[in-house]
């Protein structure tokens, strides 16, 4: 299960991923889930984190359910509405860049004479 961290009851949970919760963990989520286990047998099982499992659930867990389908279908749409923000932001920025003057303006601008 790889590094664990101890909790002050005894119980090892496992170290936090960086990673994202995949499809695999969010249907076995919503077994362990429908049989009534608490978050952190939840994360004991699929080797996360109980702090992993709470906003999980919390998203979408309506009328003792977890709809594991509709959670990744959202995840998926926040993923790609993030790229296109990056993306948007990234060409705004180019285009701002790229009409800035480049550097001082020089004497000849300035209305001086040389």
């Amino acid at each position: 299960m790889g590094d664990c961290k101890a909790s002050p009851l005894g119980t090892e949970f496992p170290a936090m991923s960086d990673g994202h919760v995949t499809w695999a963990e969010r249907d076995r989520m919503a077994k362990l889930y429908q049989q009534g286990r608490s978050q952190v047998a939840m994360g004991l099982e699929i080797g996360r984190h109980p702090s992993t499992i709470s906003p999980e659930l919390r998203r979408n867990a309506t009328g003792g359910e977890y709809l594991a389908a509709q959670e990744q279908e959202q995840t998926e749409r926040r993923r790609r509405e993030r790229l296109l923000t990056r993306k948007v932001s990234t060409f705004v920025a180019a285009a701002t860049q790229a009409a800035a003057p480049h550097g001082p303006p020089s004497a000849s601008h300035r209305g001086h004479a040389p």
